[in-house]
């Protein structure tokens, strides 16, 4: 993006202040959906935590192959 083609930049400021605000909508949305699946935080952290040991558990086996 060349700071030269002021039009250039304010059509993607544009588009992309469309984008976020749909976005947010949607988020808005969904939030607001009684049929949204809320998972706890410390339950997210948890599957994430098992996941990485899992990956990790992976790559340590293919290295001593």
């Amino acid at each position: 993006m060349s700071p030269k083609d002021p039009e250039k930049l304010a059509e993607q400021e544009s588009d992309y202040d469309q984008w976020f605000r749909e976005e947010v909508e949607a988020a808005l949305r969904e939030a607001d959906d009684p049929t949204t699946e809320w998972i706890p935080h410390d339950v997210a952290m948890q599957e994430l935590h098992d996941l990485r040991t899992e990956i990790e558990a992976r790559i340590a086996s293919r290295k001593k192959k």
